[in-house]
């Protein structure tokens, strides 16, 4: 018998991918998997994940939208934003900025009434924080 230590350190290995999927025509998700430059030590990384809103225009422009505002978003943020404590209200913040974007950029025709879902997660230390906008 081998006995198993319990050890405080957890790796992560982050990655992203999306897929059209078998119905549209068009692939209307984004996604990031990353370390922001800023993370402080501890901070595992962010995931997100948007999914454009389908039979709606501009489903994929809003997606990406979404997610690189989401992500600059941290970016500006101070190492302090994504400490434990502070991950959860980050986030929170973050898909608010997210959604003042996207909807700022759905008043031409073109994008009117596009939408996108949204789910983050930010792994600091002992936390993981969630964020979940949307119906998928």
């Amino acid at each position: 018998m081998t006995a198993i230590q319990n050890s405080p350190t957890v790796q992560l290995t982050l990655g992203s991918m999306t897929h059209i999927g078998r119905v549209r025509s068009a692939n209307e998700d984004s996604s990031a998997a990353m370390l922001p430059p800023n993370a402080p030590a501890g901070c595992g990384g962010l995931l997100i994940v948007c999914d454009g809103m389908g039979g709606h225009q501009a489903g994929d422009f809003a997606s990406n939208t979404a997610v690189s505002t989401f992500v600059s978003f941290l970016r500006g943020m101070p190492a302090d934003a994504l400490s434990p404590a502070r991950a959860a209200e980050t986030l929170k913040a973050a898909a608010e900025a997210a959604n003042v974007k996207v909807f700022g950029e759905s008043n031409t025709i073109e994008r009117a009434g596009m939408g996108t879902t949204l789910t983050a997660a930010i792994v600091s230390g002992p936390v993981l924080a969630l964020a979940h906008v949307g119906d998928s």
